[in-house]
């Protein structure tokens, strides 16, 4: 009986000893075991400073674990301090309920190399995800909860190499109260902060069944500096700024992530681009959008507000395309290169934009509702580097308003209004219609323009700047089924053209001409300018065409000015054309002096404006009156020069060239054949130099005539141009009179043949 007993105790006694010395060395062992095998099953590098197992509670707690990259020396994961137990009597029954799973600062580096991570070898370790078949032997789940997991103050390190670029999130806290085998759903909180600018914080209920999810997302003044790296693949920028922040919920299913409802604010604030030259390309200082509801499987978008406020976006136009052109880099996915693959797979915009252009395509977006949209403080700037002069027009405190933008609605109307270059004033509205959005009604009013502001375009397109003149300009537009029909109306008040510059650019308009034209008497112009045409001409260019007709308004003033001059100063058209004399005129007749005097009017009331008069005759006819005149005076023997009563002219009227007694004084005289007609005969008589230099004179006179009368009325000579007939020819017709033609031109500009004899 003592021997059984010796034999009991001294069972007893080592049992206990066993176990003593397992509570004793089983952390050490353990430690040594993963520190010694760790290589071979995992292929990392592991330490740990202190582990510690209590086989009688369940416990286990790990300080300082280290988990090195697969080169052994750069720590992937690191963790001051883990926690965790197990509840041992569950086990024995096949359940596996740890509790309290404790994680303190936990650090994590993950690297990104094209579709791979430096954490791909770890995941092949893990168990085919293949489920079991319920039917199977053994094959009953895994009956594992997790309860209280709590991750505090952890940092995540992400790496994209290519292209580089590194963000650090911190003071991270994960947790989840449950993960257990019979119980689909997770509530999931985790919080964490963006190193660069930033806080972040989630709930979120998912359901590992059907793939259900309700999401509460707070994003907090998120910088966006992080995103420039991405933008840089596609852009010529030099920054990216803004603070981006959300207060969101969301439902989805994620295995159809592109259908979502969710409801909650986005805020931007302070974002700008500036681009690579160093000018700043587009900004806003808040851009909010309030969100009642958005449903994209059941194509529903209602939202309460959108505000933008201080937008800022500069255009520019330089000889080899506009801005926006020239900074942008060539589809990665049309490169041809080797990193195409990595580049779009590690770009965050491009998943983004790939994630919408999905929704787009499924989902139709034909229902949609908006309380107000409100644009206020807005600025546009353009700037033209293609002239010679650079020009750049600036549009500010702009600001635009639509209340209740509805699919529904018949039409969406837009108003705006803003300051225009520091004068002038905008004022529009825009109608479009949901059920086709190429069908649009605009209707736009400009005031208090300065059109000095566009002498760059002036001097480079017609060579002549604008010192003067003040724009007020209506514009109708409707296009329907691709048609335009644009009614513009344009007044220039007191408008003054400067003199020519030297350009070689320029189209040939005398453009101070026809503006001087143009005006009425109260020196402003006032034009009509409809403008029609298909959009699906590829000719058809809106601004081409308005240029064109302004252009061809400018040349049909200075070619055909004077129906303009009798409608703005009375009179018929045909005065302001051409003074007519007759060959025996000595002096200006009542008639003529009433002509000039409108023209004297003109030269008066249009500073600009000077004339030109080309002296026509018919010479054959004029030599043979003068010849014949005096040939008359002779057979009279009255002498050459005297004036003649009005009895004497009237004999010397009535006079037949063909009285017998005046053909063989003639002849008498001169020993002329019958063959030669009176008038020669009175040129051979008279002489044909005197009749030439007497011809001469009277040309003179008839100029110096008109000399006399404006300077009379203080015209100073320099507004006068006397002219010879163009390339030197006899326009005139047998028999016509001889006449002045009267040219306008402008000041500084060269003579415009408004009145060609030439074209009958």
């Amino acid at each position: 009986m003592k021997r059984l007993r010796r034999i009991l105790l001294f069972t007893v006694l080592i049992l206990v000893s066993v176990i003593v010395l397992a509570f004793i060395f089983i952390s050490p062992i353990t430690k040594y075991l993963i520190e010694k095998y760790d290589v071979t099953y995992t292929g990392r590098e592991i330490t740990i400073d202190k582990l510690f197992l209590n086989l009688f509670s369940g416990k286990a707690s790990i300080e300082g674990l280290t988990i090195y990259e697969k080169d052994g020396k750069t720590a992937f994961f690191k963790c001051a301090e883990v926690e965790s137990g197990i509840v041992l009597r569950k086990v024995l029954v096949g359940e596996y309920d740890i509790r309290n799973f404790t994680a303190r600062r936990p650090e994590i580096r993950v690297v990104h190399r094209g579709e791979h991570f430096n954490y791909d070898d770890l995941l092949q370790l893990l168990p085919d995800d293949e489920p079991a078949d319920p039917k199977a032997k053994g094959s009953d789940p895994v009956k594992l909860y997790l309860r209280n997991i709590d991750i505090s103050d952890f940092t995540v390190t992400y790496i994209n190499t290519l292209p580089y670029h590194s963000v650090t999130l911190n003071k991270g806290t994960l947790k989840i109260p449950l993960i257990a085998w019979n119980d689909p759903v997770y509530d999931i909180q985790l919080d964490f902060a963006v190193a660069s600018g930033g806080t972040i914080q989630s709930k979120t209920k998912y359901n590992t069944d059907n793939g259900t999810y309700n999401l509460k997302l707070d994003v907090n003044r998120f910088d966006v500096k992080s995103l420039y790296i991405y933008l840089k693949d596609y852009m010529l920028v030099n920054s990216l700024d803004g603070l981006f922040s959300t207060q969101l919920s969301v439902a989805g299913n994620a295995n159809t992530p592109d259908a979502i409802a969710a409801s909650g604010n986005l805020l931007l604030e302070n974002f700008s681009i500036v681009d690579n030259t160093n000018e700043k390309l587009m900004a806003c200082n808040r851009f909010e959008i309030k969100m009642d509801s958005i449903n994209s499987a059941k194509n529903y978008f209602d939202f309460s507000t959108i505000t933008l406020n201080q937008p800022y976006v500069k255009f520019a136009m330089y000889d080899d395309g506009f801005n926006y052109e020239r900074i942008m880099k060539e589809d990665p996915a049309s490169a041809g290169n080797a990193a195409v693959d990595t580049t779009v797979y590690a770009n965050v915009l491009v998943m983004m934009s790939e994630y919408l252009k999905d929704m787009v395509s499924d989902y139709i977006v034909s229902s949609y509702n908006a309380d107000q949209l409100v644009v206020t403080g807005g600025k546009l700037v353009f700037t033209d580097y293609t002239l010679e002069d650079k020009f750049q027009y600036e549009l500010d405190s702009l600001r635009l308003l639509s209340d209740r933008i509805n699919s529904n609605n018949s039409r969406i109307a837009l108003e705006a209004s803003s300051r225009i270059n520091r004068s002038g004033l905008l004022n529009g509205s825009l109608f479009i219609h949901p059920d086709n959005y190429k069908d649009v009604e605009f209707d736009a009013s400009i005031s208090n323009l300065k059109i000095s502001d566009f002498n760059p375009y002036s001097k480079y397109y017609v060579a002549t700047p604008f010192l003067n003149g003040d724009v007020y300009y209506t514009n109708k537009t409707v296009i329907n089924n691709r048609k335009l029909n644009n009614q513009n109306e344009l007044i220039v008040y007191k408008i003054k053209a400067g003199k020519k510059v030297k350009n070689k650019t320029a189209y040939k308009i005398p453009v101070r001409l026809a503006v001087s034209l143009l005006k009425d008497v109260k020196g402003d112009i006032k034009l009509k300018i409809p403008v029609t045409g298909s959009l699906d001409d590829p000719k058809f260019k809106w601004g081409k065409v308005v240029w064109k007709v302004l252009g061809n308004l400018m040349v049909k003033a200075a070619t055909a000015p004077f129906r303009l001059l009798a409608g703005k100063f009375g009179g018929n058209e045909a005065d302001y054309k051409e003074i007519p004399f007759s060959y025996d005129q000595r002096e200006l007749s009542d008639k003529q002096i009433r002509q000039l005097d409108q023209l004297v009017n003109v030269l008066r009331k249009e500073e600009e404006v000077k004339l030109e008069l080309i002296q026509l005759v018919n010479r054959q006819d004029e030599n043979e009156y003068i010849a014949t005149t005096l040939a008359k005076r002779r057979y009279m023997k009255w002498d050459d020069t005297s004036a003649l009563s009005k009895d004497q002219q009237k004999t010397l009227d009535q006079l037949s060239l063909k009285d017998s007694a005046f053909v063989q004084f003639l002849e008498a005289r001169i020993g002329a054949s019958r063959l030669q007609s009176v008038q020669d005969k009175c040129i051979q008589f008279i002489g044909k130099e005197k009749v030439e230099q007497l011809s001469s004179e009277r040309t003179g006179k008839r100029k110096e005539a008109l000399s006399a009368f404006f300077a009379s009325r203080q015209i100073p000579a320099d507004r006068l141009l006397f002219s010879p007939p163009p390339s030197g020819q006899e326009p005139l017709s047998r028999n016509e009179p001889p006449k002045f033609l009267v040219n306008v031109a402008s000041s500084g500009e060269e003579p415009e043949t408004t009145n060609d004899p030439t074209k009958k």
